[in-house]
């Protein structure tokens, strides 16, 4: 479980950190897929997701 701070800060869990290997001050995209789930992805990845769209 992961809360919001008032300054709508949030943890992400180390677990999670650790899955997707995310190093402090790294860039990632958060998007709302519908109004109780989001997305992170990483601009890691980026280039090579847009490449596999086209």
């Amino acid at each position: 479980m992961v809360k919001v701070t008032e300054k709508f800060q949030v943890t992400i869990p180390k677990e999670v950190r650790e899955k997707i290997n995310l190093k402090p001050n790294e860039e990632f995209e958060v998007i709302a897929l519908n109004d109780n789930e989001i997305l992170l992805r990483s601009f890691r990845y980026k280039n090579l997701s847009m490449k596999n769209r086209a």
